[in-house]
């Protein structure tokens, strides 16, 4: 792990991360495990080897604090909006402003290659739910557009969250471009517009 942790196994030669080690064995444990071997990460009773749980701690412990990305301004999705031209690119800047509310990634409303998919379900038509005061909307209304709040249900999730299913909602606001309510509602209504929908 060592080795694979200052990089020898690197191009460049540089130290990775203590979880990027950490991955690293874990693949070729799983590939000794895949040949018919004992997996060498576990101790005789099958818990994980104390040496390694302390080595991959260290690793942590010394690794700098990650650095998380500042989220882009709303000018940004605005200027998406704004240098759409054809019918393709409306919809497609549409539907990016629209996953923004609920802070999707790509694979949670877009098509990904199938090797790529793991086990995120995508947002379909049907996981869309509009509300007005208690009411459900029904999508095939042009009330959508004067609608309260939508709710997105999501499916299952890459990390395997058992808690699958959830619901999200979001309020209507009052901006002339970045409304989660009008955006869906625009969504919905190109999608089942489709002869195939």
């Amino acid at each position: 792990m060592h080795a694979v942790r200052s990089g020898e196994f690197n191009p460049r030669s540089k130290q990775v991360s203590g979880d990027t080690a950490r991955t690293a064995i874990s693949h070729v444990a799983k590939t000794i495990v895949q040949s018919g071997r004992p997996d060498p990460t576990k101790d005789s009773t099958g818990k994980t080897d104390l040496r390694l749980l302390r080595q991959t701690r260290s690793y942590k412990n010394n690794d700098p604090p990650v650095r998380h990305q500042k989220a882009l301004p709303p000018i940004v999705f605005e200027q998406i909006l704004r240098s759409a031209s054809t019918l393709r690119s409306m919809a497609i800047a549409e539907l990016i402003c629209a996953a923004l509310f609920f802070a999707c990634r790509s694979c949670e409303y877009s098509k990904t290659p199938q090797n790529e998919r793991k086990k995120t379900r995508p947002l379909r038509p049907c996981d869309i739910t509009f509300v007005k005061g208690p009411r459900i909307i029904n999508q095939s209304s042009p009330e959508i557009f004067t609608a309260d709040a939508v709710i997105a249900k999501f499916g299952s999730q890459k990390a395997g969250d058992p808690d699958h299913d959830d619901e999200v909602p979001m309020d209507r606001t009052y901006h002339p471009q970045l409304c989660p309510v009008r955006l869906w509602a625009k969504e919905i209504s190109r999608l089942r517009n489709y002869p195939t929908f």
